[in-house]
């Protein structure tokens, strides 16, 4: 959060719109920015690394425990002797994987101290809204997305929290819980705000590297809707500070059935592109008869070729 002075093109403030993120100007404004939270990707990657240096002292430990030198507490020492070699064989596995954690901790870490890596700019003027993930800042940086709402078209925002469904197996569910601002618009193009969140989807880097994590999304035909996972300054906080500028509603934690009334959202295509992104090809094509009302084949044969598309792209 923080105040900018100087230079401000009003002009340009009462238009909907498209932009890049060099572009975004709130000087002269009161702006609020949310953005990810370093203190969190910090904490995340300590503790990993903490862990990871806990359980490799074990190993070392375990390896060398005759070479300990005299004064090691005598329990130590019989505590590394009675370990077997199917343990060590577990925590060896166990380390590589809280190696690679480590590294996409500190990976987080990073990218949450780049500059441009924010959420969204709140001003007493309008909305900007970057839906590039903070993740794949390392893309072209001339791209445009960060979208712009100006204050008139804002009816609401509103804290909300909820369970969503984050994996499905054939033999469970795994959920997580989430908390979402929810951005309630009027008079906006929300087919060419979809349109453009999902090129953002599909967008890779040279190397073709990315990572699918997408911080906006379109509920219905008004709402747009922003994760607040590990951003900085908490919800709360900011939605009351929101108060002097736009109309807030209450707090909302959803129950089990208006979660379920939310699972049962309007899709459109831009899920089955998500869906199939993710790797879910059977979600995809579940999405494709809910949007077209295909059958089960016309459904797969539109899935398929989605995918042909996405791969040649």
């Amino acid at each position: 959060m923080g105040s900018l002075a100087i230079c401000y093109d009003d002009s340009m403030s009462h238009d909907f719109r498209f932009m890049n993120a060099d572009d975004v100007d709130v000087c002269g404004q009161e702006v609020l920015t949310v953005r990810p939270s370093t203190a969190y990707h910090l904490s995340a990657y300590i503790i990993f690394t903490l862990i990871f240096l806990g359980i490799l002292s074990v190993i070392l430990g375990y390896h060398y425990h005759a070479d300990l030198p005299d004064k090691t507490p005598l329990y130590m020492t019989e505590w590394f002797e009675n370990l077997d070699g199917e343990i060590m064989f577990f925590l060896g596995i166990l380390e590589a994987f809280l190696l690679l954690f480590v590294l996409m901790a500190r990976s987080f870490y990073r990218k949450s101290l780049n500059p441009r890596s924010w959420l969204l700019k709140a001003t007493n003027n309008g909305l900007y809204i970057q839906f590039r993930s903070f993740l794949n800042q390392n893309f072209d940086e001339k791209d445009k997305t960060v979208l712009f709402i100006p204050a008139a078209q804002v009816s609401s925002v509103q804290e909300v929290r909820f369970t969503r469904v984050r994996k499905k197996m054939s033999n469970a569910t795994e959920y997580e819980f989430v908390k979402v601002l929810d951005i309630d618009v009027r008079r906006l193009d929300m087919d060419k705000i979809q349109e453009e969140i999902h090129k953002e989807l599909r967008r890779e880097t040279s190397s073709r590297s990315r990572w699918n994590d997408s911080p906006v999304s379109i509920e219905g035909k008004t709402l747009l809707r922003l994760d607040w996972s590990g951003m900085s300054p908490g919800i709360r906080n900011f939605v009351r500070k929101m108060k002097r500028w736009y109309m807030t509603k209450p707090f909302k934690k959803l129950k089990r059935q208006d979660e379920q009334k939310l699972y049962n959202k309007v899709y459109d295509e831009g899920d089955i592109l998500k869906a199939l992104r993710d790797g879910q090809k059977i979600e995809a094509i579940a999405i494709a008869r809910k949007v077209h009302g295909f059958g089960l084949k016309e459904a797969k044969e539109h899935v398929d070729n989605l995918d042909l598309l996405s791969s040649s792209e």
